[in-house]
């Protein structure tokens, strides 16, 4: 990124205030160096304490990341903006590193001061306009950006008309641009478009708008955001980014592609930090008027970002560098003060560090019972406790009477030579009267004010104050104990036999933490508040005072610790209730999370009873629950018999402990047929005997079995996946299809049943005939639609979803004239309470495809108002283990991860073109397909879309950023598909014929019933194709006679017929023209053979050959020859040297 100098900058450092009086000072700093010609302005920036205290809004958040910020470029710092009756020739870097943008041609330059945001100065750009910095220091380290700018309406003219480029095109370069001919959608491109981003939009970004990026190189993440919403979230970017790259405002990787609009603020920082990231997006939001597209989660949607600084300036002018002094004036007596220096030219601005002074204020001091007490005399005793800045003059008052604090009415007063200091102050006085009581205060003078301690009274007699005071135990109290209870007796001892004491807390000053706590007269300490370890303060300061009956008294001050008590953990998990209930899907191990909170131990999670405890497991550390074996619905293993599961866990500290009890009632999903690969057997070059076995299926009628294969060149083409329902990750709770006809059940044309393909039983019903919608009347892209009147639904009463995360999607039209109502509904999901939901058109007349949820409706849910009579994608996805809600029309983004505390109701109604009400409110229109699947998981989601998308011939609205926008999804995956009929249980097979020889072929069974369909294994095997042979040299050869031989290097996949031709001519692999031939008898497989042949002719030169016959065809070996005679060829071959070569 940057490099860490800010030599450029300005620098400037703080010094100590002098001349500090009550109400004024002089402030003194550094003006240390500064780079350019023009000298930099200093401004003073000071508060008190009360104000510096408050956090207030920064309107500098910048420069609190000094150190990592490595460009700032802000418009409405006109002082920055060089230009010429309006014409911009460079935009200066405030950050100090010098990386100015500037256009040397004016036809090519912005404007300023021609139109504003926010009050605001902003430059403005025609198209052709922009700035660049051909020469930069940025380095492969993390970096944030941030851009504030308006696209103007038609200011978009091609997809790569770009608001900031970072390099050109390519690996190591950066860019934002349009991705849209006509409207900015803005699309952050990353190496070329090598990273895969998104756009950040699926329409015109219109208004100003905040776009951030994010490098995080150290850990080798991309992500960005629009208006601090995330948009692509920590992709994988392992590809670095090039050094010192050109910079340019407002144009693409090519200078001809620029935009018209605005731009307000620039700024980068050296950082990956989402707090910093945060602190400055809201700095940026609430600064250019623009907070309102801060997301509802954003910690800064609501406010501004604070900090604790001064806000109070003074303008001290162009400074040279050396000393710079401020004198300030009006200040409050005996407040302490903060204040920094700001220096600013054009090659960057830079504060001082923070410096502090104490203007003087008033002493403070206290009186002390007298000392040296007769009935004649006494010492009289002060503590002078703080001098205020300015040591002071302390004077002693005393008589027979209160005066208070009226030096003129008191009896006798003695001021003490010279000013004092913090500490004890005495002055013996004499001439009293035994027996009478006097009152004695003091006084001390400074320049700031008048101070007065409080009056104490004493009797004149030889009676001594008590001379100390005792805890009675250690001095500690426990956490968590109820207020007012005993926490430790106090004693004293006093000179005077037979004294009489009482005690109090005394708290002549607010130094101490009296006011926590109450004393009895006897001196027992009680709590007056209740105290927590792990949140409050360790330890409390308090003053006792002992008095006796003469109210002579001691005070003396005791430090009280807070001791930690091991408490019992708290339930949190599920409202931390002692039961709890719940319904879980059968073949599912994990069931529930206990958690529970300890202060102060680390717990453990235990199985501690229930009747079918046996039967599950916890994560000691993290709480999980789950079963030890999936549970079975058709096979109850708990302790009755009848799907519901009793278990209690424990969470424990070691001393306490606390217990969750749950109720897991079981619920039946789909039992989808299982079958089994066993193997291929019978191959030949063209057919392989296919063998399975079905070894589960549900209910009473056997499966539908079908076989699917390819050969592998099909199989690796990645086709379109006619299965993605069968093919997710998620299983699926409901899938009505209206093309399948064997699930629409009617009566000329009239439904009364819509079969669930899903295997969950999920079928929709309509028993009243003015109900039923209508199927065969209506088609889309060649198949067949249920259409709805207005007064027509299908629903089932209950269902069996439960509050576990899933996916709805909906295939439907809603016809032009088809909504009166803005009740009027596509889906519902039980009545009007908490948990229910339904897609409303929310309009009495345009559908707006409005997400309703719990009784009172979930605020925050995004619309769209869609096209009347034509076809659209709905997508809800209920993310229960975050606890949020999300939504798509047509593949474009509506609500994003809306926070969803309050969950789904289980088993509700599900109604199909009306809403929740009981006086249902339908549309007209036509549904073609509807699912739910039981995940979130995006890809899931994406394939799904894809696949309903090319099905129903939407494609073509799919938002522009979809991953199926242009094509299907895809599979490897056998296709060609044969139907065996329906199979019992056990072991079948399948003859495949007309295959291809010597070629690979991939296959699988599939398994279709009421319960389900479902996939076996894919498996693989290879027809049989030509043997491979060749001719060996004959042995045991004589003039009459010879043994020739052939070796089998392959079969092909399939042993085959050994036949040897020889003759005295070579007839090559025409076997009629040879003179003899011997076929071996049986199959032979890979080996080296041969055959003895005789009545050879001495000394003639004889030709032989070979063939191998198999289902693939024949194959002949090399022609080879020999001559007739005694001669053997040779036994062995042996190297010369080491078998090597350099």
């Amino acid at each position: 990124m940057i490099l860490s100098s800010h030599g450029a900058t300005p620098s400037v450092s703080v010094g100590s205030a002098t001349s500090v009086t009550a109400n004024a000072a002089t402030v003194n700093g550094t003006l240390n160096s500064y780079a350019g010609a023009d000298l930099p302005t200093v401004t003073l920036f000071y508060d008190n304490d009360q104000n510096y205290s408050v956090q207030r809004t920064d309107p500098y958040i910048p420069l609190s990341y000094a150190s990592d910020l490595a460009i700032w470029l802000d418009a409405n710092d006109t002082s920055s903006v060089i230009q010429s009756g309006g014409v911009v020739s460079e935009w200066r870097d405030l950050s100090g590193n010098g990386l100015h943008v500037s256009q040397s041609d004016t036809a090519k330059s912005p404007l300023t001061g021609s139109a504003s945001q926010n009050g605001l100065n902003v430059l403005t750009f025609d198209g052709d306009d922009y700035l660049v910095r051909t020469s930069t220091n940025f380095q492969d380290e993390d970096q944030i950006w941030f851009i504030v700018t308006e696209i103007d309406a038609g200011g978009v003219d091609n997809r790569a008309d770009g608001i900031i480029t970072y390099g050109s095109w390519g690996a190591g370069r950066w860019q934002v641009r349009a991705n849209n001919n006509t409207q900015f959608r803005s699309k952050v491109y990353v190496d070329g478009n090598g990273l895969g981003t998104t756009n950040m939009s699926n329409s015109n970004l219109s208004g100003y708008q905040m776009y951030t990026i994010g490098f995080n190189r150290s850990g080798s993440k991309h992500s960005n955001w629009l208006n601090g919403v995330i948009n692509d979230s920590n992709m994988t970017h392992n590809t670095p980014r090039l050094s010192e790259q050109e910079l340019r405002l407002f144009t693409g990787s090519n200078i001809s592609y620029g935009p018209a609009g605005k731009l307000a603020e620039v700024i980068c920082l050296k950082t990956s930090s989402d707090a910093v990231r945060q602190r400055i997006e809201g700095y940026l939001a609430y600064k250019w008027g623009i907070e309102s597209l801060l997301d509802g989660s954003h910690p800064y949607a609501s406010s501004a970002p604070t900090s604790n600084l001064p806000l109070q300036k003074i303008s001290m002018g162009t400074q040279s560098a050396g000393s710079v002094s401020q004198n300030l004036s009006g200040l409050s007596l005996g407040t302490n003060y903060h204040y920094r220096f700001l220096a600013k030219n054009s090659e960057g601005v830079a504060f001082s560090p923070m410096g502090t002074f104490a203007t003087k204020g008033p002493a403070s001091l206290i009186t002390v019972f007298p000392s040296n007490l007769t009935p004649t005399g006494a010492t009289l005793q002060a503590t002078l406790l703080a001098t205020g800045e300015e040591d002071p003059t302390v004077t002693f008052y005393w008589g027979d009477n209160n005066e208070s604090d009226n030096s003129d009415n008191w009896a006798f007063s003695q001021t003490l030579s010279g000013t004092h200091g913090v500490g004890q102050l005495t002055h013996s006085i004499a001439g009293l009267s035994n027996g009478t009581t006097y009152f004695f205060t003091a006084k001390a003078v400074n320049s700031a004010a008048t101070a007065w301690a409080p009056v104490t009274s004493f009797t004149a007699n030889s009676n001594l104050p008590p001379n100390d005071i005792q805890a009675g135990s250690a001095l500690v109290m426990n956490e968590n104990l109820p207020i007012h209870s005993n926490l430790l007796p106090f004693t004293a001892t006093d000179p005077d036999a037979g004294a009489t004491l009482s005690f109090s807390l005394s708290d002549l000053n607010g130094t101490t933490q009296n006011a926590l706590f109450s004393m009895d007269s006897n001196g027992t300490l009680r709590n007056a508040s209740s105290f927590d370890y792990e949140s409050d303060a360790s330890s409390y300061l308090i003053r006792v005072r002992a008095t006796d009956e003469f109210n002579a008294f001691l005070d003396k001050e005791f430090t009280i610790t807070l001791q930690n008590v091991n408490e019992a953990p708290v339930l949190t998990s599920y409202s931390g209730s002692a039961s709890v209930a719940f319904n879980r899907l059968e073949n599912e191990t994990e069931v529930a999370t206990v958690s529970a909170y300890d202060l102060d131990s680390t717990l453990n999670y235990s199985i501690n009873g229930g009747s079918d405890q046996a039967l599950f497991e916890v994560n000691a550390s993290t709480g999980v629950l789950s079963f030890s074996q999936a549970p079975d619905f058709e096979t109850p293993l708990d302790s009755d018999t009848g799907n519901d599961y009793n278990v209690t866990v424990r969470a424990s500290d070691g001393n306490y402990s606390v217990d969750q009890s749950f109720l897991f009632t079981i619920n039946n999903a789909e039992d989808p047929p299982a079958i089994d690969l066993i193997g291929v057997s019978a191959i030949t070059a063209t057919s392989a005997v296919i063998e399975g076995n079905l070894t589960f299926f549900n209910g009473a009628n056997p499966p539908q079995v079908y076989l699917l294969y390819d050969d592998n060149a099909s199989y690796q083409s990645l086709r379109s996946d006619p299965y993605v329902p069968s093919t997710i990750i998620g299983k699926l709770s409901l899938w009505l299809d209206a093309n399948d006809s064997n699930t629409v059940i009617h009566s000329g044309g009239e439904v009364s049943q819509w079969t669930d393909k899903s295997g969950n039983y999920h079928s929709l019903t309509q028993d009243t005939n003015d109900s039923k919608p209508s199927t065969g009347l209506d088609t889309h892209n060649g198949m067949n639609v249920l259409t709805f009147d207005g007064n027509d639904t299908l629903q089932r009463g209950f269902s069996n979803i439960l509050d576990y995360s899933q996916t709805w999607m909906m295939v439907v039209q809603i016809d032009t004239g088809g909504v009166n109502n803005n009740g009027d509904a596509v889906l519902s999901y039980g009545g009007g309470l908490d948990g229910r939901w339904e897609l409303r058109s929310n309009n009495g007349s345009n559908f707006q495809s409005k997400i309703a949820k719990n009784a009172s409706w979930l605020q925050g849910t995004l619309t769209k108002t869609v096209t009347l009579g034509a076809y659209h994608l709905f997508t809800i996805s209920f993310d229960r283990e975050n606890g949020t809600l999300s939504n798509w029309v047509d593949g474009q983004l509506r609500t994003d991860s809306l926070l969803d505390p309050l969950g789904l109701a289980e088993k509700q109604k599900i109604t199909l073109m009306g809403n929740r009400a009981n006086n249902i409110q339908s549309p007209v229109g036509k549904v073609a397909e509807v699912i739910c699947m039981r995940t979130v998981d995006a890809n899931d989601r994406l394939r799904m879309e894809g696949y309903l998308a090319h099905k129903w011939d939407l494609n073509s609205t799919l938002d522009a950023g979809h991953p199926y926008v242009s094509s299907a999804p895809t599979l490897s995956q056998p296709l060609t598909r044969v139907g065996l009929g329906t199979k019992p249980l056990g072991s079948f097979t399948h003859t495949l014929t007309g295959l291809t020889p010597s070629t690979s072929y991939q296959f699988r069974f599939q398994g279709v019933s009421g319960f389900g369909r479902a996939f076996s294994p894919t498996g693989s095997f290879t027809t049989a194709g030509l043997s491979q042979v060749i001719g060996v040299f004959p042995t045991n050869t004589t003039p009459t006679s010879a043994t020739i031989r052939s070796q089998i290097l392959s079969t092909g996949g399939e042993d085959g017929t050994l036949t040897f031709f020889w003759g005295d001519d070579n007839a090559s692999n025409i076997a009629a023209n040879w003179d003899s031939n011997y076929s071996l008898t049986g199959l032979k497989g890979v080996g080296l053979y041969g055959h003895p042949i005789s009545g050879l002719s001495a000394g003639v030169n004889y030709f032989y050959t070979s063939r191998v016959v198999n289902s693939a065809g024949a194959s002949w070996a090399p022609v080879r020859s020999f001559l007739a005679t005694s001669n053997d060829p040779p036994d062995d071959v042996i190297p010369v040297g080491t078998l090597s070569m350099a």
